[in-house]
Order: structure tokens, then C-alpha cells, then sequence
């Protein structure tokens, strides 16, 4: 192609969408990476079209019935790949057009070759396309625009899209021929195999059918089309390079993590794709954080955290140490995607933040692993071999996580090589061992039998939200967990598990814990200990029998423990007050992101940019109280859920809802989308206090607070430790505070002084100690001992030792009871390694050390063990 054909992403992207403006459809922003509320299918958006499928469902109406959007997609099933193919990414665009009743095939086909030959001018002669085979209208309209020889009929499995049941249909394929060059040489080579050569730029929807339960199709009154274009793809193709890593966006990345690692791209496919993962997956970290998906162990944050650490693994694996380098691939990652994707540069502070605090904790992670490793080369090199024990590295890679790669990498540097058949047979029994745990239990931990004996009973009716007590709960199944369904329990204290036809104990749910109660039948009682939700809509108890015994099918007398109940009403509904005074009065951007609510107390994390001050909590806690005096009524009602949303009622960050859904309403000051229980007024929550703040993670801060009688008794436990220090300091109520300064001013007196002399005592017996100095193998060795000195002080004599003398290697040992703690300090004239020596020394005499190559220590060493340590010392020096 000429170079006259070439554009940048960015010009693409615009392209498309002003084309598509132009043919009528309503240009949308691309929509968060997180799922609209109610799509409970998708961790994160995957396609172009997965914003828009209350549109295509019905569910909602759309703003127009035509529209075009560039929307950002994240998807990590082939993540293994990434790097090592030309096609394979995390992170990318994808450009649609989209018609929810409107246009069909016709319009759509003849618009995507109007852009194709038209817009991007390219050549004809190199542009195919496939259509299901089945499907003739398709293959006549294109026949109007290319000749029917390059036309594809494919399979079921090409091209026709389904997901399950409900609406699907026939697609067509564009493709374009980048030539013999990239191809396989096999004669059949066309579009739809896996060699490099026809690259598929374009994908058109025709959604016609219905899929039914039977597996029969059904036409569709409304036929829609949905249309995705790789934005990186058709970049490739039009930037006439080899794969998305070269597009000019990508090439910009590349470059930069290429000169931080000092070497040439192109030379080293094992760095290339060092340097590829990297690259995709920090601005995949950039997107995400800017959408607000945080870092944690599960669900998104799971997703984010891992892409973070494989970029990082890699950065190590390239030797990058230059300072700040992962800053400066944030700062460029926004600079080239800022002016499309605004929200880059309002957050890259925030996104810098949470990214470096990932590096840091990650290194100390490695750090750590990488110390055990680097043990285990030597050890492995002690005893005269130069291949690691796979199980040895599988224990570091399922222990710190440490990386294969890595492993291999620095085993690499040291001359041995790591057992990777034994590392795979362990894995692999690993992975066994999960399956077996698994193969007969489903994720509650029950039998797939008992799970399929669960799934066919009716919805337990919960009735708890205004019933304490009830006295015909019908008992449907009873299960012990490792044996299965039983009809009568008899062992008392046993744990079991049992459902009802209907329950007033609330099933753990949005943070909050559960009830707890007790089950009374006319031959048996037992404690209701937990209640979670099961397959949606069953409530299924745990259990222990306190008497008598328990069948099936009898009828039973539910008791809520009514106290605990009302304790977490309380703490639930102060989280309701939190929130809104959090939005209204800290941080208007504010979100929930978790909680957990007991009868005790409650935590709160939500977002914020800022740490809160002693001002900020004292507001916090005085607003809410405020709202307590208020006598602010507490009402429920059920709506359906986008009614819900359009009357103002906040939903939660990361919660799935249904169609219908719990509005919980606070006055006319706060409305929240909630299944749990409240109080009825709020002035039974009594009183509000704060117990602690804090961070949990980069723009995420934590409130714990209590609530009622705990918050009673949180100030009477202070207003006593406060009296108690009055005691301690002979002081009274009134001069407590000035007594209190009065002493820690004294007492940084006291340290100053004590600071001074323990400098001209550490001179002191620096000088002293010098003269006790003897040579070793042209070094000088000094040694000493004492009795109950602390480590810090013994550092500053061997500072000051050092100062004094050249070539010196200093040991001082402090002994305290029968343990010694050991210094070993040496000046940097020397070429020894002190971690090394002092971790040999801990092999041999037991206890444990560490350190640097100048300074380590050693502790936990018998005191009659000291003369030959010493000795064995002096055996390292004489060499």
C-alpha cells in the first residue's frame, strides 16, 4: 500500500465515527469498562456492543435507533498470548455501528464497503468476505459490490453468532490480504485460517433470530445489527506494519520501555515480547484505574492487579532500573490517549498512585522470593549440580507467586537451569488436587448430588423484614455436609444444615452478616448459627442441635435473635447516613466500595482523594448525629430497578441487581438501593462514633464506627483510660493535657540527653575496643561483647570503629539471658559479602540472619556456641 494511505489511530478512529455521523446515527462517548448495573454477565466490557444490550434486548429504550461509538474493551481469556502473537491484546478499541430496529443487511453492507473502498481507499482487489453459509440474502447484496468468487460461504461455527438461548443470527466477515509474505504456503489458504495473511477487519451482526429453550430458532420482530471494527486491527492495515504492537500508539510505548531497558526492539524475540506484555498491559492498568476499577483479590481489582504484576515481572526480567520509569510510562500512556479519553488526564495522579503502590508492594514480594531463590541456586551449586529441583521452584512460584520467567532469568544469570519437567508435574498435581476437591462439591461446599436435590426445591419465602418469630416453618431438606441429605438429625451438638419452605432469618448478603436464632420442633431444638443464599433464592441454614432431634418435613417454630437484629439495623442504617454525608459534605465524587456490618460494629471503605482530618471526622460525626436527633422515618418500598435509579436512589458499587429491587428511603435525605434491614426511625440508632480511619488502598479510605449502647460504651472505656492516665501522671481532669505535654517535653529532654551520652560512650569504647584489634590475612579484625546493649547502639560503635581503622571487619556481639544477637560490619575497602557469611554462620549454629554486602546480623545463637563462631569467623578471613 502507499504511504499516502497512511493514517493514524487516531484519524481512523474519527473517520469512522464522523462516517457513520454523516449516515445518521447518533455518536455516543465510549461507556465505562465496568458493566451498566444491570448486566450481571460481564467483570469488565468485552465488545463494542455489550454496553448497548438493553438496547438490543428491549430493555431500555436507546437515545436514537441508530449509533456509533469507539468503545474501550478489556479482555484477558487469551492473556497468555499477549505478546507473543501479532493479534493478541488486553486492552483495545473497537468501532461500531449499531441499528436496534432500523437498518438491516442491505444498508449495512453497502455502508461498510462505501468506508472500506471509499474512506480508506483500499484496494479492492485485496478485500474478501464470508458469509454463513445458509445465508443467501446476505450473499446477493454482496454480490452488488464484489465479485461472487470472493465471497466465502462458512460454517455454523464461523459465522453465525449465539450466546445460549435468546437473540443471535448470521455475521459476515470483511478480510483483507496482506499477502504471500505473511501467509502458511498451504493451497486452501483463504480468509478464516489461522496464518497471518487474511486479516479480518470487520464483523456485521444481522441479528434475526431467537434462540429457544428447545434449541429451535424463532425470527425476531425487531432485527438488529451490531458491527465491530478493531480500531488496532484496521491501524495494521492501514499503517501497513506487521502486528498492533508496530501501529504508531503502540510503536510510541515499545520505543520507551526499549530505551529504559537500553536494547534494540528487533533483536531479542524473548525481550520483544518482554516488552510487548508490558506495553499492553499498562495501558490496560491506566484505562482501568481510570474508569474506577481498583486493585483487590477478586473480580476486576483480581484482573487489574494481575496485569500489573506480569508487566512488572517483565520489567525486572529486562534488568529496567531506571528511577521513576513506571511513572514516565503512565505520563505517556496518557499523553497519547488523553485527548480522546479525557478522564486519563483528570485521574493520572490517582492512577500513578495506586500503579506505584502496586510496584512497591509487588517488589517487596520478589524481594523476598528472590532472596529464597537465590539460596536455593547456591545451595543447588554447593552440591556440585547446576539444575534447580522443580519442586523446590514450584514451592517459591506457589509460595511469594514468584514467576516462572523470572526464575528462569536469573538461574540463567547464575549458570544453572531449573527443572522445568518436574516444575510441571507439580503444577499439574496441584492443579489435580483443586480438581478432586471440587470434582463431587459445588462452590458451597456441598455434594453435586445435594446441589442438584437443592436446585429443584422452591424459593424460600423470606418473611423477615417485619416477622421476628414464626411457628410453621416447614423443614424441606436437611444435609450434613460431607454426607448428604438425611431425614433426621439426632447427635447433639452436631453442625447440620437446613432449609425451609419459608425464613425471617436474613441470609448474609451486601456486607451484612446474618441472623442467628433458634429452631424449636415438637421433638428437638437446635441454634441457627449462619443463613447464606443459595442458587439465587435459597436460604440455606447452618445449624447445631442443642436437644432432642430434627426430621424432615416437620413443622418448626423460627426465633430471631431480636437484639442482634437490631444492633446490625442500626449499623446499617448509619452506613446509609454515612454515605450521603460523605457525597455531601467530603467528596461529591464519592463511592461506596464495600462494608461490613455486624452487631457490633461496622466498617465503611468507600472512595475518596484525600485523607480525612480530626475537622473532617468531627463533621462526619456530628452531621450524623445530627440526623439521629432528626427522628428521620425509615421507609422501604420495591420498584423496578431503572425506576429506582431515575427517582435518585444510589446504587452500590459492584452490587448485581435484579429487575426489582429494595428501596430504602431516609426521610427526604438519602435513598439507596439496599436488601438489608434497617430501623424504622433514626433515632433508634441512638448515637454515632467514629473508632478509627484509615486507608485501605490508593483512593480508597475506611471508616469503623459503632452505633447505640457500643457507642456508649466506647466513650465510657476512654472517658476511664483517661482517668487511669490522670492517676498515672498525678494529675486531675482539668490539667490532664498540660500535664501530658509537660511530660513528653521532659521526656525528649531526657532521650536528647541520653542520646549525647550514649555518643561519647559509644567513643568511648570505639577507641578502646581499637586497641584490641588483631591482623587477619592483612585485614583488621576487631571484637568485643557486652551485656543488654541494643543493636542500634552497637551499629554506632562499629561505625565509629570503622571510621577509625582501614580494611577492618568488625564483629560485636550483645548477650542477653543464653542468646547472643551478632553484628558483622566491615569497611567498604573490602570485598566481602556479610549476608552471605552470616547466613552460612546461622546454617551451621542455628538461629537466623541476614543483611547486605557490608553489614549483617545474626541472632538467636547459643552464648556456648559463641568461641567457635567466632572462630569460624576468623576461618572466612584467613581464607
Amino acid at each position: 500500500m502507499s504511504s499516502e494511505l497512511f493514517f493514524t489511530q487516531s484519524k481512523l478512529r474519527e473517520l469512522y465515527l464522523n462516517f457513520f455521523e454523516s449516515k445518521g446515527h447518533l455518536k455516543l462517548e465510549s461507556f465505562s469498562l465496568i458493566p451498566d448495573y444491570h448486566d450481571k454477565s460481564l467483570l469488565l466490557i468485552n465488545a463494542g456492543m455489550a454496553p448497548l444490550k438493553k438496547y438490543f434486548s428491549g430493555q431500555e429504550k436507546p437515545p436514537s435507533f441508530r449509533v456509533t461509538t469507539c468503545q474501550k474493551c478489556v479482555r484477558t481469556n487469551d492473556i497468555e498470548n499477549v505478546g507473543k502473537t501479532s493479534r493478541h491484546a488486553t486492552f483495545f478499541e473497537m468501532l461500531g455501528n449499531f441499528s436496534f430496529g432500523d437498518y438491516f443487511k442491505d444498508k449495512a453492507i453497502n455502508w461498510a464497503w462505501e468506508f472500506v473502498t471509499q474512506i480508506l481507499n483500499l484496494p479492492k482487489e485485496k478485500l474478501f468476505v464470508t458469509v454463513y453459509k445458509d445465508d443467501d440474502e446476505a450473499f446477493e447484496i454482496w454480490q452488488k459490490n464484489i465479485d461472487a468468487k470472493k465471497i466465502f460461504k462458512m460454517d455454523k461455527e464461523d459465522n453465525f453468532w449465539e450466546i445460549g438461548e435468546g437473540p443471535c443470527g448470521p455475521c459476515s466477515e470483511i478480510y483483507f490480504d496482506r499477502g504471500e509474505k505473511f501467509g502458511c504456503g498451504e493451497k486452501n489458504c483463504g480468509p478464516g485460517c489461522d496464518c497471518d495473511r487474511f486479516i479480518e477487519i470487520w464483523n456485521l451482526v444481522f441479528t434475526q433470530f431467537n434462540k429457544n429453550p428447545d434449541g429451535s430458532y424463532s425470527k425476531l420482530k425487531q432485527k438488529n445489527i451490531d458491527t465491530g471494527m478493531g480500531l488496532e486491527r484496521i491501524s495494521v492495515v492501514m499503517q501497513n506494519v506487521n502486528s498492533i504492537f508496530e501501529i504508531d500508539t503502540m510503536r510510541e510505548i515499545i520505543n520507551k520501555i526499549a530505551d529504559g531497558a537500553k536494547i534494540n526492539y528487533g533483536e531479542s524475540e524473548k525481550k520483544d515480547i518482554a516488552i510487548r506484555i508490558i506495553a499492553d498491559h499498562i495501558k490496560a492498568a491506566v484505562f482501568m484505574i481510570a474508569d474506577d476499577i481498583f486493585i483487590s483479590n477478586e473480580g476486576r481489582g483480581y484482573i487489574l492487579r494481575r496485569l500489573i504484576r506480569r508487566a512488572l515481572c517483565r520489567i525486572k526480567i529486562l534488568n529496567i532500573e531506571k528511577k521513576n520509569f513506571l511513572a514516565e510510562l503512565i505520563e505517556l500512556v496518557v499523553k497519547i490517549f488523553g485527548d480522546y479519553y479525557k478522564n486519563l488526564a483528570d485521574k493520572k495522579d490517582e492512577i500513578a498512585k495506586i500503579i506505584l503502590d502496586e510496584e512497591k508492594k509487588f517488589n517487596d514480594v520478589i524481594l523476598g522470593g528472590l532472596n529464597i531463590f537465590m539460596d536455593l541456586i547456591e545451595k543447588t551449586k554447593e552440591q556440585g549440580k547446576n539444575i534447580i529441583s522443580g519442586k523446590e521452584a514450584f514451592k517459591l512460584h506457589d509460595t511469594f507467586g514468584f514467576n516462572m520467567d523470572l526464575m528462569k532469568e536469573f538461574a540463567s544469570e547464575n549458570e544453572v537451569m531449573i527443572d522445568e519437567k518436574e516444575f510441571e508435574i507439580e503444577l499439574e498435581k496441584q492443579k489435580e488436587r483443586a480438581r478432586k476437591s471440587q470434582v463431587n462439591k459445588n462452590e458451597n461446599g456441598f455434594l453435586i448430588e445435594v446441589q442438584e436435590e437443592i436446585k429443584k426445591l422452591d424459593a424460600t419465602e423470606f418473611i423477615g423484614y417485619e416477622n421476628f418469630e414464626i411457628g410453621d416453618a416447614k423443614i424441606v431438606m436437611l444435609i450434613e455436609n460431607d454426607i448428604g441429605i438425611k431425614n433426621e438429625i439426632r447427635n447433639e451438638e452436631q453442625e447440620f444444615y437446613i432449609i425451609f419452605d419459608k425464613t425471617i432469618f436474613f441470609a448474609e448478603e451486601s456486607g451484612q452478616i446474618s441472623d442467628s436464632g433458634i429452631l424449636k420442633t415438637e421433638t428437638g431444638e437446635a441454634k441457627i448459627i449462619d443463613c447464606k443464599k443459595i442458587f439465587g433464592d435459597k436460604y440455606i441454614h447452618k445449624a447445631k442441635l442443642i436437644s432432642g432431634f430434627i426430621k424432615l418435613e416437620q413443622t418448626g417454630n423460627l426465633k430471631l435473635d431480636f437484639e442482634k437484629r437490631f444492633c446490625i439495623a442500626r449499623n446499617h442504617t448509619a452506613t446509609h447516613l454515612l454515605h450521603k454525608i460523605l457525597r455531601e459534605k467530603i467528596f461529591d465524587e464519592t463511592k461506596q466500595m464495600g462494608s461490613y456490618i455486624d452487631e457490633n460494629y461496622f466498617r465503611f471503605d468507600f472512595l475518596c482523594k484525600k485523607v480525612l482530618s480530626e475537622k473532617d471526622l468531627e463533621l462526619i460525626e456530628n452531621e450524623l448525629n445530627k440526623k439521629i436527633f432528626e427522628s428521620l422515618e425509615v421507609k422501604t418500598e420495591k420498584k423496578e430497578i431503572n425506576e429506582a435509579i431515575d427517582s435518585g436512589a444510589t446504587a452500590l458499587f459492584d452490587e448485581k441487581y435484579r429487575d426489582i429491587v429494595r428501596v430504602v428511603k431516609i426521610g427526604n435525605y438519602s435513598q439507596e438501593l439496599c436488601s438489608g434491614t434497617h430501623v424504622k426511625n433514626t433515632a433508634q440508632i441512638n448515637c454515632f462514633k467514629i473508632i478509627s480511619e484509615s486507608g485501605v488502598s490508593a483512593g480508597i479510605r475506611r471508616i469503623e464506627a459503632v452505633t447505640g449502647p457500643k457507642a456508649i460504651d466506647f466513650c465510657n472505656k476512654r472517658q476511664k483510660e483517661i482517668l487511669e492516665a490522670c492517676v498515672l501522671l498525678k494529675a486531675d481532669k482539668n490539667n490532664f493535657l498540660h500535664k501530658l505535654k509537660s511530660f513528653i517535653d521532659n521526656d525528649k529532654k531526657n532521650k536528647n540527653k541520653i542520646a549525647r551520652l550514649e555518643n561519647i560512650l559509644s567513643s568511648e569504647m570505639a577507641k578502646k575496643i581499637c586497641d584490641k584489634c588483631e591482623l587477619i590475612n592483612n585485614m583488621n579484625f576487631v571484637f568485643d561483647s557486652f551485656d543488654d546493649f541494643d543493636l542500634k547502639f552497637l551499629r554506632d560503635v562499629a561505625d565509629k570503629i570503622k571510621n577509625k581503622l582501614k580494611k577492618c571487619v568488625v564483629v560485636l556481639v550483645n548477650k542477653n539471658e543464653n542468646k547472643i544477637n551478632l553484628i558483622f560490619s566491615r569497611t567498604d575497602d573490602l570485598d566481602l559479602n556479610a549476608n552471605e557469611i552470616i547466613k552460612n554462620l546461622a546454617y551451621k549454629f542455628g538461629g537466623n540472619g541476614g543483611g547486605r554486602k557490608n553489614y549483617a546480623q545474626l541472632g538467636g545463637i547459643n552464648l556456648n556456641d559463641l568461641n567457635l563462631v567466632v572462630s569460624e569467623i576468623k576461618n572466612v578471613l584467613l581464607g
